[in-house]
């Protein structure tokens, strides 16, 4: 879309663009305007949207008549309509046609709507490009208006185009290639685009379906042009393309093609073009086709509610749950049965469900009429799906449930629950002493008849904790949780917990009782000791943790972790400068300053400091060393002797700028005030003063 700004110039000074006579500042700001605009056309001013990025009332670009049909020599015109566009400024359209099948006569741009009142655009304005290619079937018009020009709102025709049937040898598309809209502000005007379609008369008419809808790697798929027809004539040929490099041509409507890839999913764009008994081809016909690595459709689980027992007359619920193993979207059937013998099944519903992954689908089966003092067996089907990976998981049955007429009583303790809990958090057990308990009973209905008025206690070593009276009621099948805090424990050891359930007329007590035990432990006590308590640079410490104890009668700590941060690094923020191992180490310092040391135990309850966990910060204890280096030691060799004098001297006055400057053995003679970091005479005297001294 280059146009030399010569060829403007040569436009706006010499051109019938109605700026003869213009001043020449005039005529260079629309020069200057004109290569702006070139330059927005050139860069294509907006976009094709297509019209799943449109609303209903968005801007359409599109050919009309849609449909064109005619014989040998017919004449005929088309209108390109712009329809429902608001702030219009400027166009860029590219049209393309067969000139094998259709030849060009004549058309005419509809612009600007002062000359062409059912076309678009107000002047003043320019065309940009108004160019027919009557070899390769294209038409391009860029037109752009200019100030003062109104934007255009509305609909109305960019050009129409007279064509004569050359031949009928097949189908044409009156393709809008390209729609680009722009508004006063150079913006992109969305646009969605419908084409046209020139079929000869008489043409046959191409349609295929496929099975299945969603294929399967290596698996064929059946494609069945047998629905295209020839209005007068018959159909000779069928021209695949199947999209994945293969194409064919048949004589039979029905035809199997298999697909081989390695991707989960990939679509391919299949069409087909048939040509009847005089010659004349239809027009192309395309479908996506999806194919996919595998399908298969899974019954995971089936549970009934009520569980075991209930009466005749009553409600069972059935969660089904289904998984797709597969890669594709798929339809199913799932159908539920109940056995009324050991090979026959009633059904008792079945419905329709699209599924991708898993889902857990409910039914309800009400159980009047079936013959009571029996149990009962649920299975779930599932319909295959085309090529299924694996039949064998299309079905699944529930355990037996016995449907009875006789009231049976049976509360049970399912589970106890018991975890350390503190300020709203809970933990794993032990507890530890100073931590609340909370307490979680599951009690189940396995009896047939709706139970209520019934009593649930939970002891502690044989003393009652908690007392619960239960009015509201729990149906056969169902669950129940009671959930209790105890925050009255004062002793340490093992206790047992015992939740009970009681009830009139209960058939079964030996499943009214659940014991457990719970453990609550005192944690350790620890203690370090530091030899020497204030050691100096260099000088090889021990700490020592052989005097912590553990404060429950059977806690023994089992490992000792130390972490040793230098000074200037935190713990929790910081990785530590050393880490050590044992129940006493030995570590020399380095550095002069405070170092903090941090002990963590592990006991045999597996308990350890967590952050998270308060009453756990005794399984810890942080200490600090303060490390001390000899007044005047330079060389840190702990004594004073000639060497560090002559290493002080050596830095006599020198500032950092100097290339003598060693940084090191200022920040080790800086000893005296200003500590200006400059070996000073002050400096000097205070090092020759400790002349001699050693590590005590």
């Amino acid at each position: 879309m280059v146009i030399s700004e010569i060829r403007l110039l040569k436009y706006l000074l010499v051109g019938d663009y109605k700026l003869v006579g213009k001043s020449v500042h005039e005529k260079i700001f629309v020069l200057l305007l004109i290569s702006v605009l070139t330059l927005a056309f050139n860069m294509r001013l907006g976009y094709v949207y297509s019209s799943s990025n449109l609303s209903s009332d968005g801007t359409l670009v599109y050919v009309n008549p849609e449909k064109i049909t005619g014989n040998l020599n017919d004449i005929f015109t088309i209108d390109i309509v712009v329809f429902n566009v608001t702030d219009l400024y400027g166009v860029d359209i590219l049209f393309s046609w067969d000139p094998t099948i259709l030849e060009y006569v004549s058309h005419t741009a509809k612009i600007p709507v002062e000359d062409y009142p059912d076309g678009i655009l107000h002047e003043p304005g320019f065309i940009i490009k108004d160019d027919v290619d009557v070899t390769e079937g294209t038409y391009w018009l860029a037109y752009a208006s200019m100030s003062p020009a109104e934007p255009f709102n509305g609909t109305g025709i960019a050009f129409n185009m007279t064509f004569r049937i050359v031949s009928l040898s097949g189908a044409c598309i009156l393709d809008i290639v390209e729609a680009a809209l722009s508004d006063g502000g150079g913006n992109p005007i969305a646009v969605e685009i419908k084409d046209g379609l020139f079929t000869p008369a008489g043409a046959p008419i191409a349609r295929f379906s496929w099975w299945p809808e969603i294929g399967v790697v290596e698996k064929p798929v059946i494609f069945n042009a047998s629905e295209s027809y020839d209005p007068d004539g018959s159909i000779v040929s069928y021209f695949w393309d199947f999209g994945d490099g293969y194409a064919m041509s048949t004589t039979n409507p029905v035809i199997a093609h298999t697909f081989n890839h390695t991707l989960i999913s990939k679509t391919y764009t299949v069409s087909l073009i048939v040509e009847d008994d005089s010659g004349t081809n239809s027009s192309k016909t395309t479908h996506s086709v999806a194919i996919v690595k595998s399908r298969n459709i899974a019954v995971q689980n089936v549970e009934l509610t009520p569980t075991f027992i209930t009466m005749v007359g009553s409600n069972i619920t059935i969660n089904v749950t289904v998984e797709n193993k597969g890669y594709a979207e798929e339809i199913f059937t799932l159908a539920i049965y109940y056995n009324t013998s050991s090979t026959s099944w009633t059904l008792i519903d079945a419905r329709n469900f699209t599924l991708k992954g898993a889902y857990r689908f409910t039914f309800e089966w009400n159980t009047a009429g079936v013959e009571p003092e029996k149990y009962y067996v649920i299975k779930a089907n599932t319909t295959a799906v085309p090529y299924e990976e694996n039949l064998t998981d299309n079905t699944i049955f529930s355990d037996p449930i016995f449907i009875t007429t006789i009231e049976i009583h049976d509360l049970a303790i399912k589970n106890l629950d018991v975890k350390p809990c503190y300020w709203g958090r809970t933990f794993w057990p032990p507890v530890i002493l100073g931590e609340n308990v909370t307490f979680a009973v599951a009690i189940v209905n396995n009896g047939s008849v709706f139970e209520q008025n019934f009593i649930v206690t939970l002891h502690a070593n044989n003393s009652l904790i908690k007392n619960w009276k239960f009015s509201e009621g729990i149906s056969p099948g169902a669950a129940i949780w009671l959930t209790f805090e105890w925050d009255d424990i004062s002793k340490v050891g093992i206790y047992d917990i015992v939740a009970s359930v009681f009830v009139a007329d209960d058939i079964n007590l030996t499943n009214n009782y659940f014991q457990t035990q719970m453990q609550v432990i005192a944690p350790p006590l620890l203690n370090i000791t530091c030899t020497p308590l204030n050691p100096h640079l260099n000088e090889n410490v021990t700490l020592d943790a052989s005097n912590s104890i553990h404060r429950d009668p059977q806690g023994v700590i089992l490992d000792y972790a130390w972490a040793l941060y230098e000074p200037g690094t935190t713990p929790g923020i910081d990785s530590p400068t050393a880490r050590l191992n044992g129940i006493n180490v030995s570590y020399n310092f380095t550095k002069q300053g405070d170092w903090t040391i941090v002990l963590t135990v592990k006991d045999n309850y597996n308990m350890m400091y967590n952050v998270r966990r308060p009453l756990t910060a005794n399984y810890a204890i942080q200490l600090t060393v303060n490390v001390m280096s000899i007044i005047g030691d330079v060389n840190g060799d702990s004594k004073v002797t000639i060497e560090d004098v002559v290493l002080a001297a050596s830095q006599f006055m020198l500032t950092p700028d100097d290339p003598t400057y060693d940084p090191t053995i200022v920040e080790m003679a800086d000893i005296a005030p200003l500590y200006n970091g400059i070996i000073d005479i002050f400096d000097l005297i205070t090092i020759i003063a400790h002349y001699g001294e050693t590590r005590p």
